[in-house]
């Protein structure tokens, strides 16, 4: 339990409490942390930690871009350098709160925005395909379904991902995410297949509708369903690339290819119009493979992460950081495990057999820092240090 008691003007005091008892108290005026004290009982095992967290959150809630540090000892400069702060003219500061803040309102705002799009687009495209019996249009419905599932995950994933790790769940929420979208790819798969065995069965059935009548009513309509998908990549695609958003960079490369789908769609419905339905048949085949293909994507990429698939691109990146650092002779055993954008690493380095423990601390810490501030999604790096006699 978390209680803030009032202290002044701008001043307040955050005290974590288990059991009734006080484990931690931290004093904060304005966004400057003034001190955080541990109980003697408590030490060591990372409540100073879960504390800086809790503090971070309150200022981040008040509306603060920076969380600052200026009196501190050796001790507590290695505690706030290992949890993201940076040495700026004697000052430990954490900055960047109120681009977070901004960043996934944002996301969650667009998320929204384009959930709704993706609804509206899917229920006119199934109506419109089932009324005018073209089988296209009614999977270029389901895609956009599938999109506004994936909108929901989205959505879900910036809820989950404000929420911290703690010591139930040492490595966050971030795997939920996987879980998710696992469901979604086979839900995707079942839901295509039934317009794909349609679209077969068509192919051997010749509808006698006439169409020629209502042609530039369908022309419109599909029409319109591309510049509504082409407003949707445009709005996503500005933040995407505004914000450096990974979740809004896939969303929208994703509605690209929508509107590639959406530009086949009309060409295979002026064919169908007039010529012969089995181009809609044929279309509706190839257009329901895409999305299958995009399922079994999906599903692959998923397992993958739930299996914790290593990125050797980043693995290699990481150790040649590591090797950087003179007093490291070889860096090997080197893994990751993730949980959503979240990073965990560790390895075993070889360092001189006659380092003292207080000088191995060190260097682990110095090697820590070094990759953590190359690569912000990496939240912890452990090492496992080796002895090498030379």
């Amino acid at each position: 339990m978390i209680k803030l008691n009032k202290k002044g003007k701008n001043k307040f005091e955050l005290e974590l409490i288990e059991n009734d008892i006080i484990i931690s108290k931290a004093s904060i005026k304005d966004n400057v942390i003034e001190n955080i004290e541990v109980n003697d009982k408590f030490r060591h095992i990372s409540f100073g930690k879960k504390t800086l967290y809790y503090i971070i959150a309150e200022l981040s809630k008040r509306k603060y871009d920076e969380v600052i540090v200026l009196n501190y000892n050796e001790a507590g400069k290695n505690f706030f350098l290992k949890n993201g702060f940076i040495l700026e003219a004697e000052k430990l500061v954490l900055s960047g709160l109120k681009e977070e803040r901004e960043e996934k309102r944002q996301l969650l705002n667009t998320s929204i925005i384009s959930f709704i799009i993706n609804i509206i687009l899917a229920s006119m495209k199934v109506f419109v395909g089932y009324v005018f019996n073209l089988n296209s249009i009614i999977a270029d419905g389901i895609n956009s379904a599938t999109d506004s599932l994936s909108t929901i995950f989205a959505i879900f994933g910036i809820k989950i991902s404000t929420k911290k790790e703690n010591e139930k769940y040492p490595f966050g929420y971030g795997k939920i995410e996987a879980i998710f979208n696992l469901f979604i790819g086979f839900f995707i798969f079942i839901t295509t297949a039934s317009v794909f065995y349609a679209s077969i069965k068509k192919l051997f059935i010749n509808p006698n509708l006439e169409l020629d009548k209502k042609s530039f009513l369908i022309y419109l309509i599909t029409f319109v369903f591309i510049l509504l998908k082409l407003f949707q990549y445009l709005y996503v695609n500005t933040y995407a690339k505004k914000y450096k958003n990974e979740v809004l960079l896939t969303l929208s490369k994703d509605y690209l290819a929508d509107i590639m789908l959406g530009i086949a769609v009309l060409v295979g419905v002026i064919l169908t119009i007039k010529f012969s339905y089995i181009y809609d048949a044929l279309l509706s085949i190839i257009i329901s493979l895409y999305i299958m293909y995009q399922a079994f994507d999906i599903a692959k990429q998923n397992i993958d992460i739930l299996l914790e698939k290593q990125d050797e691109k980043l693995i290699r990146k990481v150790r040649t950081i590591i090797m950087r650092n003179k007093d490291v002779f070889f860096c090997h055993d080197l893994y990751m495990i993730r949980s959503g954008k979240s990073i965990y690493m560790y390895a075993d380095i070889r360092i001189n057999k006659d380092y003292s423990l207080e000088k191995a601390h060190e260097i682990a810490e110095e090697v820590s820092i070094d990759v953590k501030n190359r690569f912000k999604n990496i939240k912890n790096i452990s090492f496992h240090m080796e002895p090498i006699y030379i």
